[in-house]
């Protein structure tokens, strides 16, 4: 969709929305972006991409590149990619709000890789207690925060009859190792 298409300014955001007509997540998308980007992405066609690695979703552009060989290929650029340009190749881009549609300026900051990895919600897909960062001890026999960070592994015990002990720890100790880039439990 080309946002010049249907588009509402409120101060300096702009609000969009993309119909995504195919695949298993079909239905219609509320997108935003700052004010000072709508220049330079809108007249672009945009789709809005499923990616099952975050189970979430990113604003897609495809480019068509035909090389003097006779091959070609298409490059997907993501809006956030093209709005914060990050120069360096270990640079990414991450969205503070863990939403991907939403480009806004003050929500997407350039990191590198791997705070963007930690800065993410929920817990992991392997949990056994539906927490992120608490998991069950050897056996069952009590619950293990745990963090890993630049290869090193941080880890407090807590006995079974103390779980909510447990969640509130790893909540505090997830915001003390990684900062800012702590994510959500």
């Amino acid at each position: 969709m080309l946002i010049t298409d249907n588009y509402i300014i409120e101060n300096d955001i702009v609000k969009f929305y993309i119909d995504r007509k195919r695949g298993h997540s079909q239905g219609r998308y509320e997108c935003f972006i700052s004010l000072q980007d709508f220049d330079r992405v809108k007249d672009l066609y945009w789709n809005v991409s499923y990616r099952k690695n975050i189970d979430g979703f990113y604003l897609t552009h495809s480019e068509y590149i035909e090389f003097k060989n006779g091959r070609s290929y298409f490059n997907i650029i993501y809006m956030h990619d093209y709005i914060m340009n990050p120069e360096k190749i270990e640079l990414v881009v991450d969205h503070e709000n863990h939403n991907g549609l939403d480009n806004r300026r003050d929500n997407l900051r350039v990191s590198q890789k791997h705070k963007n990895s930690s800065n993410r919600k929920g817990e992991n897909k392997n949990s056994g207690t539906g927490i992120r960062n608490v998991n069950f001890g050897w056996e069952h026999k009590y619950y293990t925060v745990q963090f890993m960070k630049h290869g090193i592994r941080y880890a407090w015990d807590f006995p079974l009859d103390q779980f909510e002990e447990a969640k509130a720890f790893a909540d505090i100790k997830r915001k003390e190792i990684f900062g800012d880039f702590a994510g959500n439990g």
